[in-house]
């Protein structure tokens, strides 16, 4: 390798064309103050119970309420000074001396006037429906993703995220259980019908899904597409944020999270399933299997044709950067003797990268006007791990590790409440409040991207405490939406 020269990074137009296509960190602001258009829909779904709560004698204690085309929820009072002292924290609580004393005056504070031990309680009528314990994926599907639908159709961006405790449903809704297809299943299959039913002369030409599936955990971002390999995230100086695998961010080119393209529904699921073997889990107050990740399924809608342009504009630009490395400092890529240093010079790089951005911005406009208007969309499913309290865990018992991811769990979901909040409000948004926030600034940024919450709850009077809050956190996000 010959002696490196300093003329290509001195040169200010050579900066500003990798200010807008490099991937090295960059130092941007870490708040953004943008108004956005579209107001995030919440609604509010409870499951059934299940057969060992049905077993116990329980029954439902939530009942939805509808004033005006306005929705809400009510939780019943429980009947029993027994039923109030066991439920909440859960029958395996341990019963000490202070716990009793605690629970005793808890109890009596909570007394009214007729003498029973809780008081029912009721939501505020801020929300955009609700979704009963008899109603099925299907009809979750149509009562809360309608909308967003008409958006993909029109080659708009849309997400759905689910919020909720531990064991309230939440990846049963997007991902689905057994023979009853999540709401992913169910969007696919409206968007898929639609692709093949159009007329067009060149199969290369028709929509088709890339597919990306990763996961946060903890502190890390995985590629589930690629054997649960680690990521990390990388911003942009406009504040475009992108996934890149751990040796290519230090090369600083290419190498972006696995995606998938996918023709048809069941190419998807075969997908799908392979890539959930390698999802997070672990033991919770429900069930041995609960979701200790954040998980991010991704469906771009592109076509073949398209999908070949942007991997050669995705390679061009890693070869540009090899090359701009080799121009500039040497340094780098001594600890990568094995690469393949292209001999085009990077000059010539600068030109082949710029006219493949703008072949796929013009194919995208000519699909859009002449073939599909969806073409270039994106839905984004967001499945939230369950947030936990120390106090809910009673008897069971956990590791140094499970303790840990409750805590990363509720410290993400309450900087994702902070995120959405003002995201609506119009007010600066810190986005690097957690990794989680940092990771769905990809998603969220855009002013026009359409969002719904369905938080998930849990009927049974054991999880009281632990419905409360999350229907609290639902209005909190609901009404600053609606302002």
């Amino acid at each position: 390798m010959r002696a490196h020269s300093t003329n290509v990074v001195t040169s200010k137009k050579y900066s500003q064309w990798w200010n807008r296509f490099g991937d090295t960190p960059r130092h941007t602001p870490s708040f953004e103050p943008v108004k956005y258009s579209a107001p995030t829909q919440v609604y509010l779904r409870w499951r059934p119970l299940i057969e060992e709560e049905v077993q116990q004698g329980q029954e439902e204690m939530i009942h939805g309420a509808v004033v005006e085309n306005k929705f809400g929820v009510s939780i019943e009072p429980r009947t029993t000074e027994a039923d109030c002292k066991q439920a909440d924290t859960g029958p395996l609580t341990p019963r000490t001396k202070k716990r009793r004393r605690l629970e005793a005056r808890m109890a009596k504070r909570s007394k009214n006037a007729t003498g029973k031990p809780t008081s029912r309680f009721r939501s505020n009528l801020c929300f955009d429906g609700v979704v009963t314990s008899t109603e099925n994926n299907e009809q979750t599907y149509t009562k809360t993703c309608g909308t967003l639908l008409d958006t993909i159709k029109q080659g708009g961006k849309a997400a759905i995220f689910c919020y909720g405790h531990t064991g309230s449903g939440k990846t049963h809704t997007i991902f689905g259980y057994g023979e009853e297809q999540g709401v992913y299943a169910h969007g696919i299959k409206e968007l898929a019908e639609m692709f093949a039913s159009l007329d067009v002369q060149d199969e290369g030409d028709r929509p088709i899904f890339a597919v990306r599936f990763c996961e946060v955990y903890n502190q890390g971002l995985y590629d589930l597409l690629d054997g649960r390999r680690e990521c990390i995230v990388r911003e942009g100086l406009g504040g475009e944020v992108q996934f890149r695998k751990r040796k290519d961010v230090a090369l600083g080119c290419g190498g972006g999270v696995v995606q998938v393209v996918c023709k048809s529904t069941e190419e998807i699921e075969q997908v799908f399933e392979k890539a959930l073997d390698y999802r997070q889990s672990g033991s919770s107050t429900v069930h041995d299997q609960s979701s200790r990740s954040h998980a991010f399924l991704e469906f771009e809608i592109t076509t073949a044709n398209l999908h070949n342009i942007q991997k050669e504009f995705e390679e061009q630009k890693r070869q540009a950067y090899l090359r701009f490395l080799y121009e500039t400092d040497l340094t780098w890529l001594r600890k990568y003797p094995d690469l393949e240093i292209p001999k085009t010079k990077f000059r010539k790089f600068m030109k082949i990268v710029e006219g493949l951005e703008k072949s796929i911005e013009e194919y995208k406009e000519r699909a859009r006007s002449t073939l599909c208007p969806a073409v270039g969309a994106d839905f984004i499913l967001v499945d939230l791990a369950g947030n936990e309290h120390g106090s809910d865990m009673g008897k069971v018992s956990q590791s140094k590790q499970e303790e840990r991811e409750g805590i990363e769990i509720n410290k993400s979901l309450w900087n994702l409440n902070n995120v959405l909040r003002c995201r609506q409000a119009g007010k600066l948004i810190n986005w690097r409040s957690s990794y989680l926030t940092r990771c769905l600034r990809k998603y969220l940024q855009d002013p026009a991207r359409r969002c719904v919450m369905v938080t998930n709850l849990s009927p049974s009077e054991h999880r009281r405490k632990a419905t409360i809050r999350s229907i609290q956190f639902a209005q909190t996000v609901a009404t600053n939406s609606k302002k």
